[in-house]
């Protein structure tokens, strides 16, 4: 069995993959990312701040069909333009791979969006998750589940309760037949009296 060379003091290395490969081989490659997370997050900051900024990345996709998808728009960049802000690309690598752009109206929503400071404005902080704010009942386990959970307020009781389950009684007039639709009784007084 081959081996590969997997020295963690060579992290930025590729992981090589040795050209006798049989059956029994176990190969191994360490993919590089297409995109650096800071440098996307360093364009959308910039495009948030600096409105011609964002103008001049949609500008460039103007010409694209929409609706898209970030790949689309990003494969566009890539062979139609001479773009020499690598910021514009890394703005559109921030954009959703599953969603589908319906104009550069959306596409400049979603990048606004997608700023990181606002994202952890609106995540919940440890200290919320830990001490929760949740509204509870007081409850005496002596009284009836009826009386715990019922709202007293919306109860009626002017007038006998019934059961889901009981069925409703439709007699037939002519015959003394019982239905459990008033349809089919209808249905029946039709047959009976020969209409």
């Amino acid at each position: 069995m081959n081996s590969i060379d997997t020295d963690t003091n060579n992290k930025g290395n590729k992981y090589q993959k040795f050209e006798n490969s049989g059956k029994n081989d176990i190969g191994l490659t360490r993919h590089m990312p297409t995109a650096d997370s800071l440098t996307i997050n360093n364009a959308v900051e910039r495009a948030t701040k600096d409105k011609k900024f964002l103008n001049n990345a949609l500008e460039s996709i103007k010409p694209i069909k929409f609706p898209t998808y970030k790949s689309e728009i990003l494969s566009y960049l890539k062979k139609a333009t001479n773009i020499n802000d690598n910021d514009i690309i890394s703005l559109f690598e921030s954009l959703d791979g599953y969603m589908r752009y319906e104009d550069l109206d959306h596409i400049s929503t979603a990048i606004e969006e997608n700023v990181p400071g606002k994202k952890i404005e609106h995540q919940i902080s440890d200290d919320t998750r830990e001490n929760l704010d949740v509204r509870t009942r007081e409850t005496n386990t002596k009284e009836s589940v009826k009386i715990r959970e019922a709202v007293s307020i919306e109860e009626r009781k002017d007038y006998p309760e019934v059961t889901p389950t009981a069925m409703r009684s439709l007699i037939c007039d002519m015959c003394g037949k019982e239905f459990q639709s008033r349809s089919d009784l209808v249905q029946h007084r039709r047959f009976e009296s020969g209409l």
